[in-house]
């Protein structure tokens, strides 16, 4: 059984202050939800795959739970 996903492919979600124990360096950014490829998931054994944008323009991917992420209006842009 698949689990209830708390976010979709594609959504925007800002990383939050539950990250910080994880990812400190980029708490407060916002990402996509999934990598954009059709061959890929966005869940990874529960974990999200969240890509991001950094303050020097590289893209990371990062895993991290759903408590780490919050919705963000699609206004945000990457």
């Amino acid at each position: 059984m698949m689990p209830e996903r708390k976010f979709k492919p594609g959504q925007r979600v800002r990383v939050n202050e539950n990250a910080l124990g994880l990812v400190a360096g980029l708490v407060g950014l916002i990402g996509q939800v999934g990598i954009v490829s059709e061959n890929t998931t966005s869940l990874y054994d529960g974990d999200y795959l969240v890509n991001v944008k950094t303050g020097r323009g590289s893209s990371v991917i990062l895993r991290l739970p759903g408590e780490c992420l919050d919705e963000t209006s699609w206004e945000f842009h990457l």
